[in-house]
């Protein structure tokens, strides 16, 4: 082991290659048994000036929180480049180039949750560069993948990595997206979408057999999802896709499959804003103007945070976008400047009978956790109908902004589009919304909330964030059916069954505790059972009802609570748990059992 001492070393005229750096640097050379050598940093900080250039023949490895490189120059590194604990490159106002070259498969990592920023990038030789799982990296300047190089984004359950180019980006780069298998039909579907020219869509997005697999683009104007495998019977896909069998840039597509994988994007980055024209709105159908564009970048976008011809460039497009949510099997809305996911193909819908358009706008990439509505909007209730059996959910969204109108309006509202998960939605001018802008808050005002089962029976409905309102009014649920009322603000889940024929308009959103002709449940009762008998007690003697639904949501039982005090109810049920219900309009009380 030989430790050295460096000095300031200036450029010689020559234009040889020599290293400028902070001087008393201390760097351990170490032996590397390829007969390069590793560059160990034990907590000094190295420096490379504008202007200067340093080479590493060998490894470059930091092993210290304090160990940095500040990079204003040129790096060339043709082993690998990590640090365990400090930082990669740190440099306030400018960046360095990196270049890897060589045949080693590099190693560059940075700190969590730090974004690795260069001003240029360049692979060459026949080295390779797999990034890690949620590594964020921005290349303010030109991005080069040599031929023979590789440089590769990786994906995988829980993160992927992202890059912003924000100059050219030369030659093929891989870029991984993670999509996980299907479970069951509701289950398993994502929306997709290239940041490559050219991909092919098979054999890298289809399988064999071909039974483990659905690729499927939107068609609008004929109200079809149609399948890559539809060679025959029109509309085809080709006929819909441009007559390609390629991915079109800027275009959202439908995928499925049997196995989990994390499938590879292969060519030339997108590295500008794309144009999308083209869209449409059928009169008459039930879905009209409703159609699916992608996020070409490998990075997130915010929806239209740069608005006009400058920024996305809205042409009869409608200012909600919609992004389909595959744990809950439903669309999620996206507002302005809400993250869209790097890849991620989303819904839009065109105004009135016009053709649309847009631009996926390059100035809007961001880096971003996967997560979305991270901050507490205010004036903004967010609710969830959950279905637990079939792990589904739908949210919806009532929000207040002045200057907005009670009416259905294009640029602040969302009409409603439905999955698989149970119904909920308000309702304007006969209007189905997932998003309603309304111009003003006060307590006096009731909102109707319509609510439609899916197969199963039993569901919850929940705020699906904390509600910041501004005045500060607490969030009242009331069911029109059984007379409850809940205070959402306080975090509480309201639990209840629906059957077929049940009126769609279920509940109201209120902000007043009491309202004409309403009263709130001010007693409990007490539950308990022994063998196949249900017992409440009930001391204030109120009348109600008794309802006994299985864990499976399926109603098993439906009697009134009559006035005494104590009530036996005898049941011939196979063993297990059932959930047990007692409400009316003085009276709630609920538990899960068991019956034996």
């Amino acid at each position: 082991m030989n430790k050295v001492q460096f000095s300031v070393l200036q450029p010689r005229q020559d234009g040889a290659r020599l290293v400028k750096m902070l001087f008393s640097l201390s760097i351990l050379i170490l032996p590397f048994v390829s007969g390069a050598q590793t560059m160990r940093n034990e907590g000094a900080k190295l420096i490379i000036p504008e202007g200067s250039q340093m080479v590493i023949t060998g490894n470059y490895i930091s092993h210290s929180s304090a160990g940095t490189i500040s990079l204003d120059g040129l790096l060339l590194v043709t082993g690998n480049l990590s640090s365990d604990a400090g930082s990669i490159f740190t440099s306030p106002d400018a960046t360095g180039t990196l270049l890897l070259t060589g045949s080693a498969s590099h190693s560059v990592t940075t700190p969590s949750g730090s974004t690795l920023v260069l001003d240029g990038l360049s692979i060459t030789g026949t080295g390779s560069w797999p990034t890690s799982d949620g590594q964020k990296i921005t290349v303010s300047g030109d991005l080069e993948v040599a031929s023979g190089a590789t440089f590769q984004l990786t994906s995988s359950s829980e993160a992927a990595t992202s890059l912003i180019t924000l100059g050219s980006a030369d030659g093929e780069v891989t870029v991984q997206r993670y999509i996980g298998a299907w479970t069951d039909d509701d289950h398993g579907w994502h929306l997709l979408s290239s940041p490559v020219d050219g991909q092919t869509i098979a054999p890298g997005f289809t399988a064999e057999p071909s039974e483990n697999y659905d690729f499927y683009l939107w068609s609008e104007s004929n109200e079809v999802w149609v399948n890559f495998k539809n060679t025959t019977t029109s509309p085809t896909f080709l006929e819909c896709n441009g007559s390609s069998g390629n991915f079109l840039s800027g275009r959202g597509y439908l995928v499925a499959y049997a196995s989990t994988a994390s499938k590879e994007f292969e060519g030339s980055l997108h590295d500008a804003s794309i144009p999308v024209s083209g869209l449409t709105n059928t009169d008459g159908t039930q879905y009209a103007g409703w159609n699916l564009v992608g996020n070409p970048f490998p990075c997130y976008m915010q929806w239209n945070k740069t608005t006009g011809a400058g920024g996305w460039n809205l042409s009869y497009i409608n200012g909600v976008a919609k992004i389909w949510d595959e744990s809950a099997a439903s669309y999620v809305d996206i507002a302005q400047s809400d993250p869209i996911p790097p890849l991620q193909g989303f819904m839009v819908q065109v105004s009135g009978s016009a053709t649309g358009s847009l631009t996926l706008y390059e100035g809007d990439r961001v880096h971003e956790d996967d997560t979305w509505y991270k901050e507490l909007a205010e004036n903004v209730i967010k609710l969830r109908a959950v279905d637990p059996e079939g792990k589904k959910s739908q949210a919806t969204v009532i929000r207040f902004l002045d200057g907005a109108s009670a009416s259905f309006e294009p640029e602040h509202d969302a009409h409603f589009l439905s999955g698989y998960a149970p119904l909920l939605y308000t309702v304007a001018d006969g209007h189905l919304m997932s998003t309603n802008t309304l111009p003003t808050l006060d307590e006096t005002l009731r909102i109707p909330l319509y609510f439609r089962k899916n197969e199963h029976s039993l569901f919850s409905i929940e705020a699906d964030s904390a509600i910041s309102l501004i005045p500060a009014y607490p969030v009242y649920l009331t069911d029109r059916k059984l007379g409850i009322t809940t205070n959402l603000t306080r975090g509480k889940v309201y639990t209840f069954s629906s059957e077929e024929g049940d009126d769609p308009y279920r509940f109201e959103i209120h902000f007043k505790a009491v309202g004409v002709g309403e009263s709130q449940p001010t007693a409990s009762v007490q539950i308990w059972s022994d063998g196949q008998s249900l017992y409440i007690r009930n001391p204030q003697s109120l009348t109600g009802t008794i309802e006994v639904v299985s864990m499976t949501g399926q109603r098993i039982l439906g009697v009134p609570l009559t006035n005494e005090v104590l009530q036996q109810q005898h049941l011939h049920v196979t063993s297990g748990v059932y959930y047990v219900r007692v409400y009316g309009q003085q009276v709630f009380g609920s538990r899960k059992v068991f019956l034996n």
